[in-house]
């Protein structure tokens, strides 16, 4: 049986791929954020050689799933302000 710092590793892998996934496919990226703090805390405490690369797939998953997530609040905002989400909303 696979000991617990292959199974962190495998598992902050696959956060780390799913947070990617989510940050593009998700409303407003936030799917990438939680799926990316998750892959962290299941990295924490690892020192393994995997693991720095492991971090950084993560945080780029968060990374891209907060700007996308600035991107949609700023064009709701500008929807709101402008009248364009009337023609949503009504059509």
């Amino acid at each position: 049986m696979a000991d617990k710092t292959s199974e962190k590793l495998l598992i902050g892998k696959i956060f780390g791929i799913l947070s990617i996934v989510f940050a593009l496919l998700s409303e407003g990226g936030l799917g990438g954020i939680v799926l990316g703090i998750i892959g962290l805390v299941q990295l924490k405490g690892v020192k393994k050689e995997g693991a720095k690369r492991l971090r950084r797939l993560n945080i780029a998953g968060i990374v891209i799933g907060a700007v996308l997530f600035v991107i949609y609040i700023v064009t709701i905002a500008t929807m709101i302000a402008t009248g364009g989400l009337d023609l949503l909303i009504s059509g």
